[in-house]
């Protein structure tokens, strides 16, 4: 058994045992793979890895208050989005797409009031409420229905 498959447990939660709750990695890591292998290739202008993408403009536009290639030390006090963990544009990228989906589904205050602060260093949005009225450019596009993205957050049951 995979160590992501040991931590995928049906009905839990992105915030796990941090929030007294099962820990489902796959919450995770689905959405990064559909959005790295699948949408990228499928839609390139719009979730392409680089900068110019609709994906990214709304990245480096409005959510972190600029294009940066490496995660900076600091943003401006306007970003919402401020990955501090060192890494490249490309795994922003789907660090954003990741965060935004799963806002937009309800997935973290609304589900786990308690994952707010253990996320706020990287991700101010934690009410699906929160993210739709300020991320209105990442909302416009999990919610294109040319993209039949998720608009049900999952649960384990399924029929």
């Amino acid at each position: 058994m995979t160590a992501m498959a040991a931590e995928a447990h049906r009905g839990g939660t992105v915030c796990g045992s941090a929030c007294g709750d099962l820990n489902d990695t796959s919450l995770e890591h689905v959405p990064e793979l559909i959005q790295k292998a699948e949408y990228a290739d499928a839609y390139p202008t719009d979730f392409g890895a680089r900068q110019g993408t609709t994906l990214a403009d709304a990245m480096d536009n409005t959510a972190r208050g600029g294009y940066f290639r490496t995660s900076p030390p600091t943003y401006p006090n306007s970003a919402w989005c401020t990955l501090t963990d060192p890494m490249p544009y490309d795994v922003q990228f789907i660090e954003y797409f990741y965060w935004g989906l799963v806002a937009n589904l309800g997935m973290l205050g609304d589900r786990s009031p308690r994952v707010c602060a253990d996320i706020e260093s990287e991700w101010k949005l934690c009410t699906q409420s929160q993210f739709r009225a300020t991320d209105t450019k990442l909302h416009a596009i999990l919610t294109d229905p040319r993209f039949s993205l998720p608009q049900v957050a999952p649960d384990g049951s399924y029929r």
